[in-house]
């Protein structure tokens, strides 16, 4: 407990009106214990803002008479990257907020009281910077709890008070003035400790002199009301108890640990603050470095500024207006390094479940950067998102294995392709963010709005090229995937200013309201980063703001726009890496192989096995993304989601129907070159989708009916599931083989992305291996591979490259660097050599 508290009575109040009724605020102007202080032990005396002065108990006989309204006037503030969502208030004064649902998402007490975010949610109550959070009921819950605060706040009338020494500023004993606004206490450009805020008010009186005084700052009431004002509403079981608060009010005794902490505060900002300084010449008679009286008798750091240096040191920190660099820098982020960055344009991902906190699945937001302060503590693979609306939080980018968001867009962080044009209607000769190649059409190539648009023939599959840098990643078609309208600021969106606003009033005013009419960029560095407004107070103007620039957002929208349309499901999920050579890609359709002691031996460290698994088995998945390490996250129709060894799973292939051969044998025409296709010679017809295991080639096509089967017969019509290292029988299988009757295939599957490659039909066809098997073997693979020498990863140039030890020729040198394994055998490439035999 500390002088300066603003109270309201509390549970065991019994006192009727002598506060002036229920609401009414008062300050705690003495503590009982401390040194000259006459009131008893667990007393405190409190004077009214009505002028009253009395003793209430604070923890005497467990009894308990107030509230803590607000602590902010005895200095507590919260870190300064400390944000509220709603506000954007920085470094928070008073209680902090948090909601336990939503990461990240922190209200001041003004927001928290009056209904902002999810009444549903639950929350924490955080007193001080060090203290824990309390958790409190829900607000939908405490409506019968709510208040409304009476007392001195703007708009009440006033006159002097107990502890006025002002002389006659107001025009003498018993003249009024009225509250224009509340004032903090000691505070300036770079208050950073010592001062008291919300502790005084500015009073106009009725002789026309202005001036500030004391309301709570040292326990101190200069003035009382006449006629009080709203202080607008609050929760009465959501605040602290008087006696019983969860920890200390800043400024009484502290732990060793944090006394160590403040004086390393200190120490680093005195280190920061004296070079600053000394570059604006802020030292001097105008200004200096001074040591003030700290908390709990420490001598801590605070900062005297004349103007000059305030406005030079204010230039140096916010940079200037036409984008130039200011003293503290931006991280230097890594194009390539990670597969997201600052000014990131994301949207909702995998693992969203936080309802419409993005305000809905199309809504777009910005990635910004946190200080280190707002991260909590184990959230190192967590994102700040700025989204359109203006919300501010927190979301996971690999934390606990899960990921929220997707990027939509990475041109804002300089994400640039040379020398590439966009073939779709745009024509753009600056190709900026996600780049989309055909795999079809090589030399086709589409930005992310156009291949929204479904420029380009939808039926072909894509690469997606995250940096000119990168691997590609295949995705599938458009045809087959889920489209989603994007929307947010855009051409045509109504918007106001957003936390990052740092214009002045070239908005017309804070709350006035703008319409966008064009996108482009903040600078040559960053794209798409600047929304040109139209403001209705000056609509002869159009006025440039930051859309993602260096992660600032000067905007939040009133009503969004949309912008086109994205295939969700082709993004590239934000802080999972790409860089994982897989024969599977997004949107596969894939099936287990194994039998359940076999799929549990498998899944040993590839996310284990659980019961569940075993009725997923003989169902077809898709494959929903590649982790880290290489593991298959499918998901089925019912939405669940399982981890795969990629071992343990096989493609399945959609066969086309294709004419009868003339005569028996394996036939290809030039019709079924799109699609893998052949005549299983005997067999029964028993499916339309087939698996592949690993290492296999696409099985031929069977004639129809209706149910997947997987690879590998025993000379009848039952499929089998073989898996590496067991038998069907006392035959030992061969990788690659089985021991049906069926004739091979004409297509074969490139491991390097899981793509179908046809063979060419003026090759000769292979021999079939006695038994009639049903896949190609590896020596099958390396001739066809031979006798068509283009890289089967760029299919660009020529694959003469040998890999050592095993031998196989596949791509070009180019490529091969990024490789660890063998496409075709998987064994680890320990060298390669360029060869000039084709």
């Amino acid at each position: 407990m500390k002088a300066g508290l603003r109270v309201v009575r509390g549970p065991d109040w019994t006192y009727e009106d002598q506060d002036g009724g229920e609401g009414h605020v008062g300050t705690v102007a003495e503590v009982g214990g401390q040194n000259g202080v006459k009131v008893p032990e667990k007393y405190v005396t409190v004077v009214w803002d009505s002028g009253e002065k009395h003793e209430y108990r604070a923890g005497h006989e467990d009894a308990f008479d107030l509230y803590v309204f607000d602590n902010a006037q005895c200095g507590v503030r919260h870190e300064a990257a400390i944000t509220c969502v709603e506000c954007h208030k920085r470094g928070i004064e008073g209680f902090r907020w948090t909601c336990a649902q939503c990461p990240g998402a922190v209200l001041c007490t003004t927001c928290y009281m009056n209904d902002k975010h999810d009444l549903s949610h639950a929350f924490q109550r955080q007193d001080t910077r060090r203290s824990a959070g309390v958790p409190v009921p829900k607000r939908c819950d405490s409506q019968n709890d709510k208040r409304e605060a009476q007392g001195i706040f703007p708009g009440a009338i006033v006159r002097r008070g107990p502890d006025w020494r002002w002389e006659n500023q107001d025009g003498g004993d018993g003249n009024t003035g009225k509250v224009m606004k509340m004032h903090d206490s000691g505070s300036g450009v770079l208050f950073l400790v010592g001062g008291t805020f919300r502790s005084e008010v500015i009073v106009q009186w009725t002789n026309g002199v202005a001036r500030n005084y004391r309301v709570g700052h040292d326990g101190n009431l200069d003035v009382k009301c006449v006629t009080p004002s709203s202080g607008g509403p609050y929760y009465k079981s959501h605040l602290p108890i008087l006696g019983k608060m969860n920890e200390e009010v800043a400024g009484s005794d502290e732990s060793l640990q944090g006394l160590q902490e403040r004086m390393q505060e200190d120490l680093t900002r005195r280190m920061l603050m004296e070079p600053i300084l000394g570059m604006i010449g802020g030292l001097g008679a105008a200004g200096g470095i001074q040591g003030v009286p700290g908390l709990g008798g420490l001598g801590s750091l605070g900062v005297s500024l004349g103007l000059g240096a305030m406005e030079g040191l204010s230039r140096l920190l916010q940079g200037s207006e036409d984008g130039d660099s200011a003293i503290v820098q931006e991280k230097d982020t890594k194009k390539g390094a990670s597969n997201y960055n600052t000014g990131d344009r994301v949207v909702r991902g995998p693992d969203w479940k936080w309802d419409d906190q993005d305000n809905g699945e199309g809504q777009l937001g910005t990635v910004v950067e946190p200080s280190v302060l707002e991260v909590p503590k184990g959230s190192s693979k967590c994102v700040f998102v700025v989204w359109d609306s203006g919300k501010r939080c927190m979301y996971r980018a690999g934390q606990e294995g899960c990921y929220d968001l997707r990027v939509l867009d990475s041109a804002q962080s300089g994400v640039r392709h040379p020398d590439v044009l966009c073939d779709g209607d745009c024509k753009s000769q600056s190709f900026e963010g996600l780049r989309w190649n055909c795999k079809e059409c090589p030399d086709l190539n589409l930005c992310t709005y156009c291949y929204g648009r479904d420029q380009h023939d939808v039926t072909h599959s894509f690469w997606r090229i995250n940096t000119p840098t990168s691997k590609r990643i295949s995705v599938g078609k458009r045809c087959d995937s889920q489209k989603v309208q994007m929307n947010g600021i855009f051409p045509g969106a109504t918007v106001k200013r957003g936390g990052d606003w740092k214009w002045d009033n070239k908005d017309g005013g804070d709350g006035k309201q703008g319409t966008v009419v064009e996108i482009s960029s903040w600078s040559p560095e960053s794209g798409r980063t600047r929304a040109d407004v139209k403001w209705s107070e000056n609509p002869s103007r159009i006025h440039p703001t930051r859309l993602g620039h260096k992660g600032k957002v000067d905007l939040k929208c009133v009503t969004p726009a949309t912008g086109g349309f994205y295939y969700r499901d082709h993004l590239p999920v934000l802080g999972r890496s790409d860089n994982v050579n897989s024969k599977f890609s997004v949107g596969d359709k894939v099936k287990c192989l194994g039998k359940v002691e076999s799929m549990k031996k498998l899944q040993k460290d590839h996310g284990g096995w659980t019961d569940a698994m075993a009725q997923y088995m003989k169902k077809v998945g898709t494959v929903d993304a590649v982790d880290d390490d290489g593991d298959i996250i499918v998901r089925y129709e019912d939405n669940r989601k399982l981890i795969y060894n990629p071992e343990a799973l096989g493609h399945m292939w959609l066969n086309r129907p294709q004419p009868p051969p003339a005569s028996g044998g394996a036939t290809q025409t030039k019709e079924d070159s799109k699609g893998p296709s052949t005549k299983h010679g005997n067999a029964e017809a028993t499916s339309d989708l087939t698996a592949t295991s690993p290492g296999e080639a696409v099985p031929g096509e069977p004639s129809g009916g209706a149910e997947p089967t997987t690879v590998g017969t025993n000379g009848g019509t039952e499929p089998t599931e073989p898996v590496a290292g067991e038998t069907n029988g006392d035959i030992e299988p061969v990788p690659g083989e089985t021991n049906g009757d069926t004739e091979p295939t004409e297509t074969v599957t490139s491991e390097t992305n899981g793509d179908t490659e046809q063979r060419d039909k003026d090759a000769p066809a292979s021999t079939v291996p006695a038994g009639g098997d049903t896949t190609v073997g590896t020596a099958t693979n390396t001739k066809r591979l031979r006798l068509q020498p283009q890289c089967k990863i760029c299919m660009t140039s020529d694959a003469n490259v040998a890999f050592v030890p095993c031998g196989h020729l596949v791509c070009c040198p180019e490529c091969a660097g990024s490789l660890e394994s063998c496409p075709i055998c998987r064994s680890e490439i320990k060298n390669w050599l360029k060869t000039f035999i084709q």
